[in-house]
């Protein structure tokens, strides 16, 4: 039923995908494994006008 500690993740391994949007589980993942930095970007958001 429980694993030992750091069996979910190896060294070697990314513990995210990039280019995917974070969620609440992302970051409860996130505050775990306990990263120096994490490089994150605001999402886009593009509105086109046109007066035709």
């Amino acid at each position: 039923l429980y694993s030992d500690i750091g069996d979910d993740i190896q060294m070697s391994e990314f513990a995210l995908q990039k280019n995917v949007p974070l969620e609440l589980a992302d970051l409860d993942l996130l505050a775990t494994v306990g990263p120096r930095t994490i490089h994150v970007y605001d999402k886009l958001c593009v509105v086109v006008l046109s007066n035709e």
